[in-house]
Order: C-alpha cells, then structure tokens, then sequence
C-alpha cells in the first residue's frame, strides 16, 4: 500500500512539474500555442474554453479577448466561416516566448525584440497615440508602450 501511495504522489510531482514547465509557444505568422490562424472562432472557443468578452472594431473586426488568459483572437466581420485573423497577447497575462526564443513578459523592451528580429517598421497613429513594430515577413508585430514626448518620428528613441 505504501508503495501505491508513492507512485501516486510521485505522478502528482511529475504532473505538477510538467505543466509547470510547458511554455506557451507563440509562431510567428501561424498561431499561438494549438490556436492556427485561419482557424474557425468555434474551434478555438472551444481550445481555450473560457469567459471571453466580444468587442466591435467599427467596421472590420471583432474581438474575442480572453482577459483570464491574457489572449485575444480576432475575425472580420464580413467573414461569413468567422476565420481567425490575429492572435494577440497580453505581456502582462500571458506566460511564453516566440519560437525565436524571446520571452514575452511586462518587462520585454524593445532592443530585445531588436535583438531578435532586427529593425521593424515603424507604424504611428495619429497624434502618435500608438506605436507598432511590424515584422510583416516574419508574421508578428509588437505594440509598444508610448513614453511621454517621444512622437517625433525623426528623432524617437524606441527604447
């Protein structure tokens, strides 16, 4: 009986560790962990399995954002078979890394996305309300926290 009982909390360890140590996997212009861009809203409501909150871009998009698990996918509106077109994360909720290795975390900077990625280009809305970093070949952009005064385009410091 003793023996029974420590194989079982011996699974219970190698279980424990296992899902802790399984990252999620972002790939880059395919998909985020088992969610594949081009997949069906219903399949990947039915993956993640969780409350999500579907929120109206004007007239293009919506966005099922899965606050709990720190991920958002996205479908256009006019899209009858409701197909995924984006996938994003949250640094703040979401735990991985892309498959380039860089670790997604609050505390990522933008000379680590240069790093592995090399110079984006640099997309600004106007009045310079939000900056993005797109890598359009490699399939992946990355929003950038704006810091205060830093909206003229020919002398930004993007760190």
């Amino acid at each position: 009986m003793k023996n029974l009982l420590f194989f079982g909390s011996l699974l219970f360890i190698l279980f424990a560790f296992t899902t802790i140590e399984k990252k999620s996997i972002i790939y880059e212009g395919q998909g985020v962990c088992e969610l594949n861009l081009s997949m069906s809203f219903e399949k990947a409501n039915k993956i993640l399995n969780s409350k999500y909150k579907k929120i109206r871009w004007m007239e293009f998009s919506y966005e099922y954002k899965y606050k709990k698990l720190g991920l958002s996918v996205w479908t256009k509106q006019k899209d009858s078979a409701n197909k995924i077109f984006a996938i994003s994360v949250s640094p703040k909720k979401w735990n991985g890394e892309t498959k380039q290795g860089l670790i997604v975390s609050e505390n990522l900077l933008v000379k680590d996305v240069i790093a592995v990625y090399g110079n984006p280009e640099w997309l600004y809305t106007e009045y310079c309300s939000e900056i993005e970093a797109e890598y359009d070949e490699v399939g992946i952009q990355f929003s950038v926290d704006l810091v205060k005064g830093i909206c003229d385009e020919d002398s930004l410091n993007h760190d």
